[in-house]
């Protein structure tokens, strides 16, 4: 289930986007549990327990969209929150507060459709735990944490936040095609990299982060097409 602040004070605003709400959850057997506010002081005052995924309008009377999603990213650094606007020029400075998209009103089912759609597979993605063995015991990380893994002198390398670690298990082959569904693809015959920490490709190379690793050119066209697709009260 997934759990959905609603932060609109234009009522007609607020009731379509819970409308199409409904109609996903109807369409697609998804289970949401919704909550709206009226007012950004209202909803923050009540945030305690967290949500999924905040729709939130940028122009409102008080605390606008933008102050509110700076005041939430202090104490959560997970929730998705989805701008809402009239105007796309007022969302433009959402990369600030690391929103994870905008929807221009009116609002549209399909747009609200195909922004949950992702949402799921991402949370999906991110779930999945990945158990590597380390100085002689194991370690347990998720998915999403994985930055890149690298086959170096037949060995091959785990890097993420933490740092690097050598694993003993599967081979590339199987790592490959255990983690594709998870948001990863191999680039290149040594690294298979974490799709949502590419920065930016170039004719031979990939971005992730700092680092610039090498891209294969018979897999540059299946590469920038994974990048592409991405593929994120109850009712």
């Amino acid at each position: 289930m997934l759990s959905i602040a609603i932060v609109e004070d234009n009522e007609r605003d607020r009731q379509e986007l819970a409308d199409c709400l409904s109609r996903y959850s109807a369409d697609t057997g998804e289970k949401l549990a919704v909550k709206q506010f009226d007012s950004s002081i209202k909803f923050l005052d009540k945030y305690g327990v967290g949500y999924d995924i905040v729709f939130l309008d940028i122009k409102m009377p008080g605390l606008d969209g933008m102050a509110v999603a700076e005041r939430l990213r202090g104490y959560d650094q997970s929730v998705y929150i989805i701008f809402v606007t009239s105007m796309a020029q007022y969302a433009i400075h959402g990369y600030s507060v690391r929103a994870y998209d905008y929807l221009l009103k009116p609002i549209k089912y399909y747009d609200i459709k195909m922004r949950l759609q992702r949402i799921k597979n991402e949370k999906k993605r991110d779930s999945h735990i990945i158990t590597i063995p380390f100085r002689g015991g194991i370690k347990r990380f998720a998915a999403s944490e994985i930055i890149y893994i690298e086959s170096l002198a037949h060995n091959i390398v785990f890097h993420n936040g933490d740092g690097n670690f050598d694993y003993r298990g599967k081979s590339m082959r199987e790592l490959e095609n255990e983690l594709a569904p998870y948001g990863f693809f191999r680039c290149n015959t040594s690294y298979i990299v974490n799709l949502k920490y590419c920065t930016g490709v170039s004719s031979n190379d990939v971005f992730i982060g700092d680092e610039v690793l090498p891209l294969s050119r018979d897999r540059k066209k299946a590469f920038l097409k994974a990048l592409s697709g991405g593929d994120s009260e109850s009712i």
